[in-house]
């Protein structure tokens, strides 16, 4: 689209213009993808402290092994 209206020059000189400030956007995209990376693993550690506490539940008598089975998801 941009060499059929001969607007390279043009669309060149506003890469090379914008291209430093988008260099500097990168640390903070990066860091948002830190932030989502470690809101997709909470459904995890949530499993992990429910499975913790159950057998410790189980272990002591306060609840049965089918409960604890039923509970989990």
């Amino acid at each position: 689209m941009v060499k059929s209206f001969g607007r390279e020059d043009y669309v060149y000189d506003r890469f090379d213009e914008s291209s430093p400030t988008s260099r500097h956007a990168g640390p903070s995209c990066h860091c948002v993808g830190e932030v989502l990376d470690a809101a997709g693993n909470h459904p995890n550690l949530t499993l992990i402290v429910v499975l913790g506490l159950g057998a410790y539940a189980a272990g002591h008598g306060y609840v049965t092994m089918g409960t604890l089975v039923a509970f989990i998801p």
